[in-house]
């Protein structure tokens, strides 16, 4: 066992550690659901990261130095990215469109504006509501559930924003190809709320 296999397992560990810890603190009412939302999406990225990180191999540097653009050959799940780009369907207006169909789909979603995409997310929580639960935080009418930057921006533009999602799945195995195929989107789309609200 190599180096960075040893370094995965541990931050793998870690990971899971901090989900448990996240639903603890939720269930027991120490934080609200959409803090708790946002503790994972966090732990999601980071853990994301880190995979993007280790898939360099012993070289993990070369993330940091590869070009710009996407290779739409490589393989993710079994279809190419363009094969996955080609899986986007619309929902319509964010602030009213209809999210229950998606309660356990996970995935990607972008929202559009004027034509563009301004931003990339992922839905990840595929037995806690997948697309549903996660578009539906950004139309809460409660201010709790916009104390992230990323939250209020997509909140004050709700009837601007219509949503795209590409589902990949609604199980473990879709939400960890999502997590993968996220950085890839976001660099193939470069949205600029992405930018803005890192």
């Amino acid at each position: 066992m190599g180096f960075w296999d040893v370094v995965s397992d541990f931050v793998s560990y870690a990971a899971k550690n901090n989900e448990q810890k996240i639903d603890r603190l939720e269930r027991s009412g120490k934080i609200s659901s959409e803090q708790a939302n946002e503790a994972r999406e966090k732990n999601s990225r980071a853990q994301s990261g880190f995979d993007k990180l280790t898939s360099m191999g012993s070289n993990p540097r070369a993330y940091f130095s590869s070009s710009s653009s996407v290779d739409e050959n490589e393989t993710f799940g079994g279809k190419t990215i363009e094969e996955w780009d080609s899986g986007w369907r619309s929902i319509g207006k964010l602030k009213d469109a209809n999210l229950s169909p998606y309660n356990h789909f996970v995935g990607l979603y972008r929202h559009v504006v004027d034509g563009e995409t301004v931003y990339l997310g992922r839905a990840v929580e595929y037995n806690n509501g997948g697309f549903r639960k996660r578009l539906s935080d950004y139309r809460r009418s409660s201010d709790s559930a916009r104390t992230h930057t990323s939250g209020r921006t997509i909140n004050s533009n709700l009837d601007k924003i219509e949503t795209y999602i590409l589902v990949v799945g609604s199980d473990k195995a879709a939400a960890d190809l999502t997590k993968k195929l996220e950085p890839i989107f976001i660099k193939k789309y470069s949205p600029n709320w992405n930018k803005m609200l890192k």
